[in-house]
């Protein structure tokens, strides 16, 4: 008991830290094939755009678990007429393994990324 008071007294730490809470609604997902999505992430009424691209990496992350696969590569997706400057469009690439030493700052493990709203969630999921 002690232990879940500390986990989540140190997850309602890190929420603060966050600029904005995480809002689907903010988030549109459009699956190019199997393994690839794009996400375009809209800032909020303040034009936040550092917590519109944490949305769209918590979204990448939540694609990336909900479809069976481990890591995610973010890259800018083309040019659309839709975008705006308040708007962030990504492709996002998944796949299956474990994490290389040789890679690219761009490369993230969906666990890694989902912990902290989720700690208990990966926790379990690694045993």
């Amino acid at each position: 008991m002690k232990s879940l008071c500390i986990a989540v007294l140190f997850a309602a730490t890190l929420g603060g830290s966050v600029a904005a809470p995480y809002q689907a609604s903010d988030i549109s997902t459009l699956q190019i094939d199997e393994a690839m999505v794009e996400i375009t992430g809209h800032a909020d009424a303040q034009g936040n755009l550092e917590a519109m691209r944490h949305r769209v990496l918590m979204r990448a992350a939540e694609e990336t678990s909900n479809r069976g696969y481990d890591l995610f590569l973010l890259l800018p997706a083309p040019a659309s007429a839709s975008v705006t400057e308040a708007a962030d469009n990504v492709l996002v690439m998944m796949f299956h393994g474990e994490m290389p030493s040789n890679a690219p700052g761009n490369l993230y493990r969906a666990i890694d990324v989902l912990e902290p709203i989720q700690p208990f969630v990966s926790a379990l999921s690694r045993n």
